[in-house]
């Protein structure tokens, strides 16, 4: 589902050095996004 909506693992940026988008620091707030 994740892999779905944004074709990567928003959580992964950070680790990865990839940029965030607004979309993904909103879902990464939301309550149960984390594994």
């Amino acid at each position: 589902e994740i892999i779905e909506r944004f074709g990567r693992f928003p959580h992964r940026n950070d680790i990865l050095g990839r940029d965030t988008t607004d979309e993904e620091h909103t879902f990464l707030k939301e309550p149960m996004s984390s594994f």
